[in-house]
């Protein structure tokens, strides 16, 4: 065994792993001249302009969203129930709903998004879970707990 390690282990010019230098040279040369235009303070305003002008034809913006009639609201919430009691089993429809009608049943449990509070009150929720599993000492300490650590007490007693 030898006390010094072949060219090829290091990447060495003489391995077999290397490239070329031509070909390093190559290399460089056409990433430089591909990215060279687009990091050009320039370009950034066109650019910007021109995927305006894409995104947003004629300078506005699209359409405001039309808000469904409540027949429409009907329709979609029938639609989303059908959807649901499809994708359950048979057994378990039978199971859960009895000889009831599921899609009935479904629509009634579907009936409580409708309520504004909860919807907040769901959103809310969801922001928090994944604030918290972004940053877990938010859910130990609070955000005023982490002000008043990081920058001083009075921040702290403002939150």
């Amino acid at each position: 065994m030898s006390l010094h390690p072949s060219p090829s282990l290091l990447g060495l010019p003489g391995s077999r792993k290397s490239k070329p230098y031509f070909l390093q040279q190559r290399s460089r040369f056409l990433a430089q001249t591909l990215t060279a235009p687009l990091r050009s303070p320039h370009l950034v305003p066109r650019a910007l302009r021109i995927a305006r002008g894409a995104l947003f034809p004629g300078n506005a913006p699209g359409p405001p969203r039309k808000v469904p009639t409540p027949e429409e609201q009907a329709a979609i919430l029938r639609r989303c129930a059908e959807v649901c009691a499809a994708a359950m089993p048979a057994p378990a429809r039978a199971v859960y709903f009895g000889g009831r009608d599921a899609v009935a049943e479904i629509e009634g449990m579907l009936g409580v998004f409708g309520d504004g509070y909860l919807n907040r009150h769901l959103v809310f929720g969801i922001l928090e879970r994944i604030v918290v599993r972004l940053a877990p000492e938010v859910a130990e300490q609070g955000v005023g707990g982490l002000m008043a650590e990081r920058v001083g007490g009075q921040w702290g007693e403002a939150l």
